[in-house]
């Protein structure tokens, strides 16, 4: 089961924006592997656990299927549709990861796929801040190949430098007078790979019962070498949160005197508007460049788009309903997909895809407040911002922190833990 798990967590990696999935020839392959690899795992692992001969658990997974498989096919029904392929792997995705959670997981305990990716994620993020100091800040070693991809060329493909294929250089950024190369790993791009180190240094503040110190010094390390200011400002974010509840919380805290609380309190405020003020300032910063004008450009987009059709969207896959609203710089560049994924799914597939998203938010964090699990809170939070600013519109991994959100402690989840503890 626990091989199962590592197998399914490295198909996920692979699959959301890898640079193998991008690379010529054998890209398209490489994708339609790792999806059949993470169907195959999550089947495995449903197999393996035994829980699926859980009359309890199949009803309640039965009954949350056939739900959403009405939601779906009036999706299909009511739009034209656009993209077949793109949307079967969809839906095949995302109904495999709610049987994997009601029929394994639905107890309330993070799902093992979601642990075995935080550690997988963990070594990638060492390994690659070791890679990019000698392969691209101190140039010990050379690129032995370039590789060949379609993330970044707007007609065919561009070159990038590869090393043994265990490392990519596809990306600089100015800094100090010079050019310096961002750590982006194995994806096509530092904001994906920021964005990964994101996702598993979110699970280590916020999901974790006792977080690892070294475990976030190595994922925060590796955000910085990444240089994605929405990546700094999530890690810087999700440590000021992290100590602000790990004081409140703390026995010491709760012994002390009204004015030494009182005290703490103000201490706090002060480091949330410090926090704000070097995030602010780092957003500034960034008004004016090339990629912020981008971000400007396509969140204008697909605004646009989406009011076109408000509430079945144009097509899950249509990019081509986006791009007819670009505008400035945009035009003469338009790649692939827009730089945000909520206005992408909202373009595309309507209110009925977003509410799939932001529905899961919005319930994940009313369950938190009740049950009082404040890390849930802001790791929910966290995740939807970095959906908002990242190029992940129907990546499994996604998927898979959706469906959690959406589906931990939900009704569902609560009776299957009442009927188990009778």
């Amino acid at each position: 089961m626990i091989l199962c798990e590592f197998i399914t967590a490295f198909a996920l990696i692979i699959n959301c924006n890898s640079m193998y999935i991008t690379l010529s020839p054998h890209g398209d392959l490489v994708k339609r592997l790792s999806t059949w690899l993470v169907l195959a795992g999550l089947l495995g692992i449903i197999l393996f656990s035994g829980t699926f001969l859980n009359s309890c658990r199949l009803s309640i997974c039965l009954i949350y299927v056939l739900i959403f498989g009405v939601f779906l096919t009036g999706y299909i029904l009511a739009t034209d549709f656009y993209n077949f392929t793109a949307f079967f792997r969809f839906a095949a995705v995302f109904f495999m990861l709610i049987i994997y959670y009601f029929l394994v997981h639905a107890g309330g305990e993070i799902p093992g796929v979601l642990v075995r990716y935080r550690q997988i994620m963990t070594v990638l993020a060492a390994f690659s801040i070791l890679c990019w100091l000698v392969f691209s800040l101190f140039k010990l070693i050379p690129a032995n190949s370039l590789a060949y991809t379609w993330w970044n060329g707007t007609d065919g493909f561009t070159r990038v430098k590869s090393y043994y294929g265990i490392y990519f250089s596809p990306q600089t950024i100015g800094l100090f007078g010079t050019r310096i190369n961002r750590n982006c790993a194995v994806f096509v791009e530092a904001p994906i790979a920021s964005l990964h180190f994101s996702f598993a240094l979110l699970a280590e503040c916020f999901l974790k019962k006792k977080s690892s110190v070294p475990v976030m010094a190595i994922l925060i390390a590796a955000i910085i070498t990444t240089f994605s200011a929405a990546g700094c400002i999530i890690a810087a974010a999700a440590m000021v949160v992290k100590l602000i509840l790990y004081i409140l919380g703390s026995e010491k805290y709760r012994a002390l005197s009204g004015s030494k609380k009182t005290a703490i309190r103000i201490i706090i405020a002060a480091l949330i508007i410090l926090a704000v003020a070097a995030a602010a300032l780092i957003i500034y910063g960034r008004i004016g460049d090339k990629s912020w004008r981008i971000r400007v450009q396509d969140m204008r987009a697909t605004i646009l788009a989406w009011l076109d059709k408000p509430i079945y969207g144009n097509g899950v896959n249509n990019f081509d309903a986006v791009k007819m609203h670009f505008g400035g710089t945009r035009v003469n560049n338009p790649g692939y997909s827009c730089t945000t994924s909520l206005g992408t799914i909202l373009a595309e597939g309507g209110l009925m895809f977003g509410v799939l998203y932001i529905g899961a938010v919005v319930m994940a964090v009313i369950r938190a407040v009740r049950n009082k699990e404040y890390g849930n809170i802001f790791f929910s939070i966290f995740i939807l911002i970095i959906f908002t600013v990242t190029i992940v519109n129907y990546d499994y991994i996604v998927l898979l922190m959706f469906v959690f959100m959406g589906a931990y402690k939900c009704r569902g989840a609560r009776y299957i833990a009442g009927c188990e503890n009778k």
